[in-house]
């Protein structure tokens, strides 16, 4: 058994907003969705598992679904940004409208 208590999920948010140059208060609520608190359950877990594996590989599991979610949403954001006249999420310059 391992001696490390996994403080949670927040501190590593909170340093990332910070890293994102943001601050934590203003990211809403994303640290509750369902994939965070799935994360942080399974990463709370860990330290006390014999056969630490399994739960990990669930864990990232879960964290890539979050990361194929959230490359669909920017795939809305860039497409609906482009229909629309709006700025570009990728260089943040105003896109032309097509003729």
């Amino acid at each position: 058994m391992n001696n490390y208590v996994f403080p949670g999920l927040r501190p590593f948010i909170d340093a990332a907003a910070v890293a994102a140059g943001k601050h934590p208060q203003h990211l809403g609520r994303g640290a509750s969705l369902w994939h965070c608190t799935q994360i942080q359950d399974a990463l709370g877990q860990l330290p006390k598992l014999a056969d630490r594996g399994p739960l990990m590989a669930h864990a990232r599991s879960i964290r890539d679904e979050l990361a194929i979610v959230l490359a669909g949403i920017d795939a809305a954001l860039d497409e609906v940004s482009s229909e629309c006249g709006l700025i570009s999420r990728a260089d943040k310059t105003p896109i032309k409208r097509r003729a």
